[in-house]
């Protein structure tokens, strides 16, 4: 039966739903690479650009004030003055969202080359949301990008927010209507737990299909 998931604020699919819609995928990554002409690109670049302690990672108000100190230190929230500059391990950084997913073949190749360079791993552990470029960096490194396909994640950029739009109950309808991506994001339940409630009332009334909540082509 059809079921939709809550998990780190964010709906999916049951699992046999999304392992039938990769299975057809044909060894498809799905992976967003941000190109280099977005807005706010240098500030991604800043991320991987300078040394970052672990304090910095916290976001608490204290740990945000330092780290915009270091960063307009070290030149600017977009720039890097050449001395604080790090030596990256490939010769160009990728960026993107931090949801995504790998193919098996891919997935080996990620894995063998993170054993072979111990440097890798070293270099992004002093990164600021290494998650938004880790990937993507070994991915486009290795040159699999032949069968890219879009993330499976569907979400509402608002203007000049810096995180997605967190859906609610008003959103439903618009959510169950989309049947190209198996995750939503964002959801939160301390927010509005009616979303997920009114999902469970819609499907038990026979309002909206399971085929068509379930359909992902």
């Amino acid at each position: 039966s059809f079921q939709l998931h809550y998990e780190c604020g964010v709906l999916f699919y049951n699992m046999p739903v999304i392992e039938e819609l990769l299975e057809e995928a044909n060894g498809a990554d799905f992976i967003e690479i941000m190109q280099d002409t977005a807005v706010g690109y240098g500030r991604f670049e800043k991320r991987n650009a300078v040394y970052h302690i672990p304090y910095f990672m916290s976001r608490s108000v204290p740990s945000k004030i330092g780290k915009r100190i270091w960063y307009m230190f070290t030149g600017g929230m977009e720039y890097t003055r050449k001395v604080f500059q790090r030596k990256a391990p490939f010769d160009r950084l990728y960026y993107g969202s931090s949801w995504w997913c790998f193919s098996k073949d891919t997935s080996v190749k990620i894995m063998n080359m993170l054993k072979e360079n111990d440097k890798i791993e070293e270099f992004f552990m002093h990164s600021g949301n290494p998650d938004e470029s880790f990937f993507h960096s070994l991915f486009m490194s290795l040159k699999l990008d032949k069968n890219i396909r879009s993330p499976l994640l569907y979400l509402e950029w608002e203007q000049k927010a810096s995180s997605p739009k967190t859906f609610t109950v008003q959103d439903l309808v618009s959510l169950l209507a989309v049947d190209d991506c198996c995750f939503a994001r964002k959801v939160d339940v301390r927010n509005d737990k009616q979303i997920i409630d009114g999902i469970y009332t819609m499907l038990r009334e026979n309002v909206v299909s399971k085929d068509k909540l379930c359909d992902s082509k």
